[in-house]
């Protein structure tokens, strides 16, 4: 065969392969997106899930609150039993004695029983008074047996709801531990899981990224792009522009606390610093889904990039784009005006995915706090 027909074979032969080879890239950066995708969704089920337990962490803090009040109520009803039970004790002491006084005073009357003082006396009226002497001292027997008896059931009552209320400080301690321990291993499990998928997710996203250059490097980059649709919001995670040509952060994403008024609150965006009337910039293709005003934040847009996932960009001074508009990467959407809140001059940034926030410093590249 000679070497021009071989060429061409060998010609023909790639030509065949390059779409096959296409194909299977374009197959490969879908796969990719979808498990990115699926990433996503399982991370904002466990992060439900985690927000859950969270509320129930709550819930048994609150609750534990409550045993705390109920074991100090407990320990302190105790206290006032126990207390209770020596006074018992000591009465029951104190009637023991006059029961043994008396008994000792009845035995020493000559060593006689009461039925031979009364044949011994001398005349009526002795007679009468002896009656009279054993009627006092058998009611007073009876009234100190009667008081023993009664100390000795006031007693045993006592020591019964005292133990009653210890076995109810034991349940409520019980309880406690118990619930901390499920709310604890479970809220380690979630955050294992977490973890996991964070981990799965930074690991597609690494391969989708090396997929799409790949695929730049690839003869005909621009008919794989139209196959398989341009990159997604989520890829450019830590690579996407700034929305003002400032990258000074003022008022960072988080926690906010009023040390004054003894108040604190979540903030779900961040404050960049800007002239007044500086242009606010998209940071990703999309379309515009709100234009107008909202509480605390001033005149806002908010662009859709698909996947459910939104900028927000409020504190502005003038809207530049309308409701449905489609807009494309670094394009202008308002001019930055006051924030309502902080009285910050610049622009009030978030992005959302679904309703949830998250940090943008995570997703702009080269901000600055």
């Amino acid at each position: 065969m000679k070497p021009t027909e071989l060429l061409l074979i060998s010609t023909a032969a790639v030509l065949i392969a390059l779409p096959i080879a296409q194909a299977d890239l374009g197959d490969e950066v879908r796969e990719a997106k979808a498990a990115v995708v699926q990433k996503e969704e399982q991370q904002r089920q466990i992060l439900s899930a985690l927000y859950q337990l969270n509320q129930k962490m709550r819930k048994s803090v609150s609750e534990r609150a409550l045993v705390d009040q109920k074991r100090q109520g407990a320990e302190f009803a105790a206290r006032e039993l126990a207390e209770k039970v020596l006074r018992q004790e000591e009465k029951l002491q104190v009637a023991k004695q006059q029961l043994r006084a008396r008994f000792l005073s009845i035995f020493k009357m000559r060593g006689q029983n009461p039925l031979q003082i009364l044949l011994n006396s001398k005349n009526a009226m002795q007679l009468d008074q002896n009656l009279r002497i054993l009627s006092l001292v058998t009611k007073r027997d009876l009234q100190m047996s009667k008081d023993y008896s009664e100390a000795l059931a006031d007693l045993r009552q006592h020591e019964r709801q005292f133990q009653k209320k210890l076995a109810q400080l034991k349940a409520l301690e019980s309880k406690v531990q118990s619930q901390e321990k499920v709310l604890a291993k479970e809220n380690e499990h979630k955050a294992q899981i977490l973890a996991q998928i964070r981990r799965t997710q930074t690991q597609s996203l690494a391969k989708l990224r090396k997929l799409r250059t790949k695929i730049g490097q690839s003869p005909t980059p621009e008919a794989l792009l139209e196959q398989i649709g341009a990159p997604a919001f989520f890829e450019q995670k830590g690579f996407l522009p700034q929305p003002l040509s400032s990258t000074k952060v003022v008022s960072p994403y988080g926690l906010k606390q009023d040390h004054l008024h003894g108040v604190s609150w979540t903030q779900k965006g961040v404050v960049l610093a800007a002239e007044r009337r500086s242009e606010i910039y998209c940071i990703f293709a999309g379309r515009i889904s709100f234009v107008g005003e909202l509480p605390g934040l001033g005149t806002t847009v908010i662009v859709d990039h698909g996947d459910h996932y939104y900028s927000v960009y409020g504190a502005g001074e003038k809207a530049l784009v309308q409701v449905g508009q489609d807009v494309s990467a670094q394009q202008a959407l308002a001019l930055s005006g006051i924030h309502p809140d902080s009285g910050l001059t610049g622009l009030y940034f978030e992005i959302r995915h679904f309703s949830e926030s998250e940090n943008p410093t995570q997703w702009l590249k080269g901000i600055h706090l």
